[in-house]
């Protein structure tokens, strides 16, 4: 067969590119500062400053925060303490379509911070993500999808959320979201859909625990319980069942444990699932119908 030294050299030229190709490259970070900034590529070994295909872990003992800069990572393990500061936005998950990081000391989420889910993040471990108002009134911040892409928070069972946090993404809460400040709100559900057009998805074998603060519910599917549903326990505050779309109407999957506080019902609700009541206050608007089986 004739080859052509065009043709001989084009071969070449594609092999030498194939060859000279790496992989994405990427880095195992761990924050060595005591308390410091994770834009500061010295706070960091090996010296420089995690990005969006990396590994990065906080020890115990270590504070990061994200006050000066938004910041974008794959994997994050915190076994110390972060802080998300200033409105600043951390992109977790990124370049892959599902990552698991480990989480045993606490997330702080402070003057409306915020973190891009992409793909399914689970987080693993003991931990605490506190944006609780008992610290300060500058507390609070949310998990989101970016509003083009599907994204899903899996929180495991050890895991506890506390205070003024949206979520709006789906969320599998295998552990306790609690509310117990009379300043915190946390919110589940937002007016815009995540990529498929549907709206969040709730499942889970956890707890949203409500004492205090207000709990409010909209824009979310409540009726899909493949993976379990959260309970709800609510003992004080105010739980407000939203005028927007409810996925699930009076057919969610939701059980009710309640002996205090308020329930406030401004749209057609209910659930298959069992009411216990033994104290608090059901308010329905006169447009909405209630009920519990």
């Amino acid at each position: 067969m004739r080859r052509t030294l065009a043709g001989m050299l084009l071969t070449a030229v594609v092999g030498l590119a194939f060859a000279e190709s790496p992989a994405m490259a990427f880095t195992d970070f761990t924050f060595t500062a005591t308390d410091g900034d994770w834009s500061d590529p010295n706070n960091w070994s090996p010296n420089g400053t995690p990005g969006s295909s990396d590994t990065a872990t906080i020890p115990s003992g270590k504070t990061c925060r994200i006050s000066n800069a938004n910041q974008a990572i794959k994997i994050l393990n915190v076994e110390g303490t972060l802080y998300l500061e200033n409105g600043k936005l951390l992109d977790w998950g990124q370049n892959a379509t599902s990552t698991s990081s480990d989480l045993d000391g606490t997330i702080y989420f402070k003057e409306g911070a915020y973190v891009y889910i992409h793909g399914t993040v689970t987080l693993t471990g003991s931990g605490l993500i506190d944006s609780s108002k008992s610290h300060g009134g500058d507390y609070g911040g949310s998990f989101t999808c970016d509003g083009v892409n599907h994204a899903k928070l899996i929180l495991t069972s050890d895991i506890l959320v506390r205070g003024s946090m949206l979520f709006w993404l789906d969320l599998k809460l295998d552990g306790i979201a609690r509310v117990n400040h009379a300043d915190d709100v946390l919110s589940i559900g937002s007016g815009v859909s995540c990529g498929s057009g549907s709206r969040p998805v709730i499942s889970g074998t956890g707890l949203f625990d409500i004492s205090d603060g207000q709990f409010n519910v909209s824009y979310v599917n409540l009726n899909d319980d493949t993976d379990g549903m959260p309970n709800w326990e609510l003992s004080g505050g105010t739980t407000k069942i939203g005028s927007a779309y409810l996925g699930g109407g009076t057919q969610t999957k939701v059980k009710i444990d309640m002996c205090g506080g308020t329930l406030d019902v401004d749209r057609d609700f209910g659930s298959t699932k069992d009411l216990t009541w033994c104290g608090g206050t059901i308010k329905v608007d006169a447009s909405a119908t209630f009920v519990m089986e």
